[in-house]
Parts: C-alpha cells; structure tokens; sequence
C-alpha cells in the first residue's frame, strides 16, 4: 500500500515510558476494543457526518489529561513511529492500524489475534510506514539533543525550541546543532525568521476575513535595535572599557530623514559592539556620519558616504550592508509625521511588505547584525505593540503555513505534512481564543489543504475543558493516572457542546470541585468559625464570597448564632 494514502486509525502500545498497555484510536469510524490477547475491530454505530471538520480534514482527534499522564509522550511516540528518518525498530513495542481507500492495514509485530467485523478488510504489514509530520508545542525548552529528539528528513518541528537551532541552520549554513553558536546568534536568526513568517502570513490573500475574529495587525513598523548601546553600557566582560560612543546627534529636518538616521546610528553601534569592525574605525566612521549635513534623502546620503570612507575591506562590506537596508526600508516605508514612526500599512502596501521580505528578512546577511526591530501594531501610536496572546497565535498560525505550504515549495524533494501534532498550543491564548481553536484551526488548515489536495489528520493536546466540548467523545483519547498507572478513561459521556464545568469535574478528573484551593481553605475556615461570635474576620470573609448561594447561607448561619 502506498505511504501516501495511509491514514492512523489506532495504536496500541505495550510499553513506552508511562504508557503501557493502552489503545488510542484516531479514526472516529472504528471501534477498537482489546479483550485479552485479542483485538476486536467493530465499525461505529454513528460516525460523523462526512466533512465534518471540513473538506481538507480527515480527522481530528484530542487527547486530554492530567499533567504527568502522558499526553505529550503520546505526540513523541508518534514522531517516532511515523518521521521517515527514525529508526525502523526503535526500541517501542506498538500494533498499529492504517486506513487506507477504506482498507485497514495492520503492523503487528507481537502477533496479537485480530478479529474484524464482517465487511472490514484487513491486510498485514511488516513495517511502519511513513507519514509527513508537522510538529508544534505551546511550551519553550531549549533544545539539548536528549533521548534521540531530532527534526529529521519526514518531519518539521515548528516550536520555539527547535526553531532555536533551526533558523541558523537553514539560513547561515553553520553547524549550530545543541546551541553551539553563540546564543546571539541563534537569537538574531530565529528573531529575523520569524518575522519573515508572520509577513509571509499576513500577506496571505484576504486572510483577515479568514481569522476576521482575531483583529490581525494594520501596521509593521520598523523601529532602531538597541540591543548594541545596552550591551556597551553594560559590558559585563570588560570589552568596552574607555571606549567612547559619539553622542547622537540628528540633522535631518523631516520625519523620514529623522528615522532613518537612527537607525543608522543604532546599526553602526550594534557593529561595536558584536565586535564585526574595527572599534577605532566604527566610532570614527560614526563620528564623522553624524557631522554630514544631510539632504531629503538620507539614504543616498549614507550610501555615498560609505563608498568615498577609508576603510578595509571587511569594514567596508559591514557599512555597506547598512547602507542597502537602509535603502530598502527607505523605499518599502511610509513615515508618520507625527509620531515619526517608519512602517508598512499592511492593508494597502502588500507590495512594500513583500519587497520587505524579499530584499532582507530572506537574506542571510540580514541575521549577521541587529538592522532594526519590526513589531506589529493596531495603532501607530506609542508604538502599540500586539499582546503576547496575539504574537502566539501569529506564531502558531505562521509556522504552520510555513511549513505546509511555504518549505515544500522550497525543495523538491518535500512534501507537505499530513499529520500535525499541536501539543498545548492554546497555552497563551485567553479563553475567548481558547473557544474559537478549534474553528480557527479547521477553517486555517482547510484554507490551505484544499488548494494542496492535503487531507489532514491532527492530534491536539489541551488541558482546556473549552477545546474539549468543540470535540465529540468518540475524538478523545482520555488519560487518567493514578497510583503511579496511567489507563484510558472509556465510560465518558458526550463531550460534544457540553457545559463546560462539567467538564472540569469529569475529563479533568477534578474531583475537588472547581473553586480554587486557596479559596477552599477560606470558605472551610468560615464553616469552622462562624459560630465564634469574637471573630471579626468571618464577617469580612463572607462578605467578599462570590457564589451567591453560598454567601446567603453563610449570612443566614451567621445571623442565627447571634440569637
């Protein structure tokens, strides 16, 4: 059967980590039940209507539990079991069910017994086969190598983490696997790609009537890095001892020219002090640019000056660069007079953005230097940056268009990935973003599967009780663990449109109840008290209880024992 076609319907796993002897199923339309040494494969009595994620969708599937349970060992098991690159056998004991056009294909190599309704077609595999994965988690942990994890050629990692290492690789052409550049290095990298995926992103057409809930961002601006002048004043090593920085000093008289000789400024400092030219000649260089009387157009102005300056060779490709990004904000950039803000009106100037992209956040030369920092606004004034929730989800929403649709166009020898792993994705979203996931999720991926003819199956994680009731129950894979066990959870009602609280008390195993713990001791401190007619602080407590109900009965219990 081809890798191509294959679909995940279900794997039972003996033995990895804290899962053991547990079956998780990823295709709503079978029932997989394991009785002893026997699998049983029953069709279910009510799929889903066809589409129902949409029409670039195979299946969507959560697996939800408390921390420790093995949610995210679960999405690891997968990369294993599926990224052309691992190994074959890689120590995990596993049978694994495929669909395929209708057909079921089974790994089996422990030779459990399998017993298929009638009517299931059923053939025997001896390997694994292939899936292209795509691979996201909402948590930051620096990448160290450990226990095998690696991006390898059937794969693309699209978290902070790998992103870490990743940029570098791809666009310096060094060897920087486990950090072994200089952090800043990575740090400029991973910060210039980035921001060449969320433009590409937001270039995107009419994406703004596709996410027109999440209030995308009008306006790149670009603004000076001072990430140079800091460093200097610092100087935690003792680099820059006695060394002094020309004082700024602007003569441009319009708002234009005013900016771009900033970020002039700031450019040349930041060569100081990556140490990138020679620090007698950068200061003089600077010195000498910030006597210039300057014209209407500062970056002719600059571009001439560098190319009449006495300098060695390497210093003169440095300057230069500096010069040709000026250039192209210079062109690309519109100014605002008031406020004396460059940037991009992303509504009217794609074409500006794209000349952006194109001339330097895809160029490598621009991850050799801090040029400047690009931030996304809503307003141009006092530089309203957008919320962390808002950059998160740029990210998450970037990274998969990246790697969908963007890489592959790239090499020809990659395909676009078919399975996505988004483990705890929605961790910085706010709960309003948290209820529109899964919609944002099936309406992005189906905008761009569908031009590809990608049918997708995608796995979630989520501790997230709004996420959960976007998902039918036959869709969760629920894992409970306790004393020191982790079992799959399989009497839970429907999840599907569920009240959320609910929900916290069944698939969250919060048997607790939902007020939180320090509240708790608070209201128990009250019952245990409130007949004590010395204690002032259990009026003050019960006036600020905010269940109704439990207030008045407070009250009434504590008016009794006045009488």
């Amino acid at each position: 059967m081809p890798d191509d076609i294959m679909h995940i319907c279900y794997i039972y796993i003996y033995d990895y980590r804290v899962l053991q002897d547990i079956g998780l199923t990823f295709d709503n339309r079978f029932v997989f039940r394991k009785d002893d040494d026997t699998l049983y494969i029953e069709r279910t009595k009510y799929p889903l209507p066809e589409n129902f994620w949409g029409s670039g969708i195979y299946s969507l599937t959560g697996i939800v539990g408390e921390n420790g349970s093995g949610k995210s060992t679960a999405l690891h098991l997968m990369k294993k079991l599926f990224v052309e690159g691992e190994p074959r056998n890689a120590g995990v004991d596993v049978l694994i069910v495929y669909e395929g056009n209708g057909n079921l294909y089974v790994y089996n190599p422990q030779g459990m017994n399998i017993h298929a309704e009638e009517g299931i077609s059923i053939s025997f595999i001896a390997e694994r086969r292939c899936i292209k994965t795509l691979y996201y988690s909402g948590h930051f942990q620096p990448y160290t190598g450990a226990d095998g994890e690696m991006e390898l050629a059937g794969s693309y990692d699209a978290s902070d983490s790998w992103m870490l290492i990743r940029d570098l690789l791809d666009y310096s052409n060094v060897d920087a696997i486990h950090l072994a550049e200089p952090i800043y290095n990575h740090l400029s990298a991973y910060y210039a790609q980035n921001n060449y995926r969320i433009c590409e992103l937001l270039l995107l057409k009419d994406i703004d009537k596709l996410l027109y809930s999440l209030r995308l961002p009008k306006y790149v601006i670009i603004a000076p890095n001072m990430g140079g002048l800091n460093e200097i004043k610092l100087d935690h090593r003792g680099r820059f001892k006695g060394i002094a920085i020309p004082k700024e000093k602007y003569l441009s008289k319009d708002a234009k020219g005013y900016a771009l000789e900033r970020i002039i400024y700031y450019d040349i400092v930041n060569l100081i002090a990556e140490e990138k030219v020679d620090q007698g000649i950068a200061i003089e260089f600077l010195d000498s640019w910030l006597r210039i009387k300057k014209s209407k157009c500062v970056d002719d102005d600059f571009e001439n000056f560098v190319e009449k300056y006495n300098c060695s060779d390497n210093d003169k490709v440095c300057f230069r660069s500096i010069a040709k990004v000026i250039s192209i904000i210079a062109k690309v950039c519109n100014c605002d007079p008031k406020y004396g803000v460059l940037f991009i009106d992303i509504r009217t100037g794609a074409d500006n953005l794209r000349l952006l992209i194109t001339e330097i956040l895809r160029n490598r030369f621009f991850l050799t230097a801090r040029f400047f920092d690009i931030f996304y606004g809503h307003e141009l004034y006092g530089f309203q940056r957008l919320s962390s929730g808002e950059l998160e989800m740029l990210n998450l929403l970037s990274r998969l268009y990246y790697g969908i649709t963007l890489l592959p166009q790239k090499f020809d020898n990659k395909d676009a990935p078919r399975l996505l792993l988004l483990d705890e994705a929605e961790i910085g979203f706010h709960p309003e973003w948290q209820r529109q996931y899964v919609k944002i999720i099936t309406e992005f991926m189906n905008y761009m599967m569908v031009k590809g003819g990608v049918d997708f199956q995608i796995v979630v994680t989520s501790h997230s009780p709004i996420i959960l009731s976007d998902l039918p129950v036959s869709c969760i894979n629920f894992l409970h663990r306790e004393g020191g066990t982790t079992y799959l959870k399989t009497d839970e009602p429907q999840t599907f449109g569920e009240n959320v609280f609910q929900l916290y008390r069944r698939a969250f195993f919060m048997k607790d109840g939902l007020v939180g713990e320090f509240a708790t001791n608070k209201l128990k401190y009250i019952q245990d008290n409130i007949s004590d007619l010395n204690n002032s602080n259990v009026d003050k407590m019960i006036a600020i209880v905010g269940d109704e109900r439990i207030r008045k009965y407070f009250i009434s219990f504590f008016a009794l024992t006045r009488y």
